[in-house]
């Protein structure tokens, strides 16, 4: 359940939104991801671990997607 939550939140963030300016040009409108929130109780020591290299594994190739638009 949670993959396909996370999935569907990652498929969700990869839509590119536009605006349009003052000008009337049409722009595209910059993402913001400020933080990666898991909630679960009773995490252990490797599910923790795990999470955290995920986040940032997750946040790099999210780095690396936007940079390539």
């Amino acid at each position: 359940m949670c993959k396909e939550k996370l999935a569907s939140q990652f498929k969700e963030a990869m839509v590119i939104n536009y605006y349009f300016d003052r000008e009337g040009e049409e722009k595209e409108l910059e993402k913001e991801i400020n933080q990666v929130q898991f909630v679960k109780r009773n995490v252990s020591v490797v599910e923790k671990i795990i999470q955290e290299e995920a986040v940032d594994i997750i946040e790099n190739r999210l780095k690396l997607a936007f940079a390539e638009l």
